[in-house]
């Protein structure tokens, strides 16, 4: 099993909702020091785009302006299919990274990330936990109806309380 944040391409896959988390642009300090800060959706076409989705030359991401849902052609520098790695990147000084908000969170306390465009919303990403479909469940581990993450995404899920106690 795995984690996906973004729209799921059709697949063999199974894949089950968790839920959403919203998006927000940042970039480094420094990177906003040499390249400027973008004050609208257009001027990231002339910004450094880091991008997650597949190999595109050319991407769109979507803000909503004056109430109303708009469209940005965008030529990203690099496109990853890892948001963590694009969190990296941008902390590095690489450019202008879209990710979920909670991905981002401490980088953000921390002073290695800031955010970019906060008048403009973007749409909410949604994250599934995806696997592969089998009708015969191993019998080592039987049904499962928990999900459990990796550690590098689960700031996107809500922190469950360890249990303490029980017969020593």
């Amino acid at each position: 099993m795995a984690l996906r944040g973004g729209p799921l391409p059709d697949s063999s896959l199974k894949a089950r909702l968790l839920g959403s988390a919203p998006l927000h642009c940042y970039a480094s300090p420094d990177y906003v020091r040499h390249k400027g800060m973008p004050q609208t959706p257009e001027d990231l076409a002339r910004h450094d785009v880091l991008a997650f989705g597949k190999n595109e030359r050319t991407m769109e991401w979507s803000f909503v302006v004056k109430k109303s849902a708009r469209r940005f052609q965008l030529k990203p520098r690099m496109t990853l299919n890892s948001f963590v790695m694009l969190r990296q990147l941008a902390e590095a000084g690489l450019g202008v990274a879209r990710m979920p908000a909670p991905l981002a969170a401490e980088s953000v306390e921390q002073g290695r990330l800031v955010e970019l465009l906060t008048r403009f919303a973007l749409p909410p990403s949604p994250l599934h936990a995806v696997f592969v479909s089998s009708t015969h469940p191993s019998p080592r581990r039987g049904p499962s109806s928990t999900i459990s993450a990796p550690t590098s995404h689960r700031s996107l899920l809500p922190r469950r309380r360890p249990k303490v106690g029980g017969p020593s």
